[in-house]
């Protein structure tokens, strides 16, 4: 019976240490992910790669949105390979302005760099969610904000 008791406490013991080990080495991993710059690199080249502010526009010296986004994100311009059966033109960015539709994507060298408070990118699922199923959105959205004359 003791031996018993002695290997019942030998396994406890033993499963009690991985466990430790497990917490300890976790707990490790989350301080150096959450403290390090990598994870906020991370999330950073990810908003960069839907977004482009007022700053970037403005430091950019280009004097067309459309030439902006061919430089800094061209991706944005792309047509939309996973659209199957849909004809390449189609398939790639529409524009709204200011929450309306403004056209394809050649509408972009029509809008002045001055006027633009931002850009952002919006891949089809999320465009077709915010605009309904009557979106022009198989290739996704570039949301254009503008200044209004009072701004």
């Amino acid at each position: 019976m003791r031996n018993l008791h002695a290997g019942a406490r030998t396994s406890c013991l033993a499963a009690l240490a991985a466990l430790a080990a497990c917490a300890s080495g976790s707990s490790h991993e989350r301080r150096s992910t959450t403290a390090g710059a990598p994870a906020v690199r991370a999330l950073s080249q990810e908003n960069r790669a839907i977004y482009i502010g007022r700053a970037e526009i403005s430091n950019a010296g280009w004097e067309t949105l459309q030439d902006v986004v061919l430089r800094l994100r061209p991706e944005w311009l792309r047509w939309n390979p996973s659209s199957r059966g849909i004809n390449e033109q189609t398939a790639r960015a529409s524009v709204y302005t200011d929450g309306t539709y403004s056209g394809e994507i050649d509408i972009l060298k029509t809008i002045p760099t001055e006027v633009v408070i931002d850009a952002r990118y919006l891949p089809p699922v999320e465009a077709r969610n915010r605009f309904g199923s009557d979106c022009h959105c198989a290739g996704g959205v570039i949301l254009v904000r503008t200044r209004g004359d009072g701004d």
